[in-house]
């Protein structure tokens, strides 16, 4: 760490100065009588000019200003120039994240207010790992929304999303998950099945690199069998009776 502030001090006086930036805008809010979340940062770059601005305040004036940079928050230039222009926005990353989530149940329309509420992650994918909803349009509606924050969805069917109900049309379980297969495939960027993501977020490959991501139904085995449990416990098990399988 001596060595590399030795090479380069201008790490370490652009985070001291970037701070008493902070503090200066802080102590010059306090004396208007506004608090100092009254100057947010999370809003668009305006101009070059006001970059030129943040760029001085951070003591970065060794880093380049480009046109590109205007689409980024105040607080991301602050947080590229305090980092040495060692930390751009999410969108100028070159690997993917990818989260994972299971059991959202957006029946519940608190739930799918959530997701709804969600920010964009550009380049990012998401598992989720069943328990979405039963009812095919809510399923839907559920995996275009997550589609529409992420580049790659990964979705693999839990108990909840192969209930049979008489609004089925009389299919089994069994139909039911080809049925997922097959809107997963209409949507594009929902995969039910694996498929190889290379570090910019696109699914094309290349070899040697990148992450397999493998949706399975590995849950799937005979304990689903209902007809082990005495007639005196199955009306306990009122989620499972809507699991109806052509192997039973």
């Amino acid at each position: 760490a001596h060595d590399y502030l030795r090479s380069r001090p201008s790490a370490l006086v652009r985070s001291l100065c970037g701070r008493r930036a902070a503090e200066r805008q802080d102590s010059s809010s306090a004396r208007r009588g506004a608090p100092a979340a009254a100057m947010p940062l999370s809003r668009r770059v305006a101009s070059c000019e006001r970059l030129a601005e943040l760029q001085a305040d951070c003591m970065a004036d060794d880093l380049p200003v480009a046109n590109h940079m205007l689409s980024w928050t105040e607080e991301e230039a602050v947080y590229y120039f305090e980092s040495g222009g060692q930390e751009p926005p999410a969108e100028q990353r070159v690997y993917t994240r990818v989260w994972l989530t299971s059991d959202v149940h957006t029946d519940r329309a608190e739930n799918m207010a959530w997701l709804r509420s969600l920010p964009q992650h550009p380049g990012d994918a998401v598992v989720v790992a069943g328990d979405v909803s039963h009812q095919m349009e809510q399923l839907e509606a559920t995996l275009r929304a997550f589609s529409e924050r992420f580049a790659h969805v990964f979705f693999t069917a839990g108990n909840h999303d192969l209930w049979i109900t008489r609004n089925d049309g009389g299919m089994d379980s069994l139909a039911k998950l080809d049925a997922i297969d097959r809107l997963c495939d209409r949507m594009g960027n929902v995969h039910s099945t694996p498929r190889l993501l290379r570090g910019d977020g696109s699914g094309a490959h290349k070899p040697g690199q990148g992450l397999w991501v493998v949706p399975l139904a590995s849950w799937y085995d005979d304990s689903l069998d209902l007809t082990h449990f005495t007639p005196s416990l199955i009306h306990r098990a009122g989620d499972m009776r809507a699991f109806t399988w052509s192997d039973f």
